[in-house]
């Protein structure tokens, strides 16, 4: 049973909900508009399911490639101006878009709560909901 001790541990990400075969994982969300996995105990058969789904508690080393850092920073000084970051996701997400490529991202409602949303795939901009769950 997957249980989060520490909300950094967790990405909210619905793995653990979308395989258990009992239903028995809902997602609540916190006071920030987070959504963390809430276990209802009587209902679970500890599978595990869940655990072996957690891309956190199950991570991936990969050895293909070696870290490496790199400091990007748009060419347009119009957009440097209005970054926090240097500008440099703009021209990418333009770039990704132009290619038909698919940008996933997340913002807050005017209540704060966390809207997930896909932009791209020559559609306009669409929120994200359970979308494990429906496929």
């Amino acid at each position: 049973m997957i249980v989060v001790k520490n909300k950094a541990d967790c990405c909210g990400c619905t793995a653990c909900y979308s395989v258990c075969p009992k239903k028995a994982i809902s997602m609540q969300q916190d006071q920030e508009g987070f959504l963390y996995p809430f276990v209802e105990i009587s209902k679970c058969i500890d599978c595990k399911l869940c655990e072996s789904a957690c891309p956190i508690e199950n991570k991936i080393e990969s050895k293909m490639f070696d870290r490496k850092a790199y400091v990007l920073r748009a060419k347009d000084v119009e957009i440097v101006s209005t970054s926090t970051s240097g500008g440099f996701v703009t021209p990418l997400g333009e770039w990704i878009l132009n290619q038909g490529g698919v940008i996933c991202g997340a913002t807050y409602n005017e209540e704060y709560k966390v809207i997930h949303k896909i932009s791209g795939g020559g559609q306009k901009s669409f929120e994200v909901q359970n979308t494990c769950r429906a496929i």
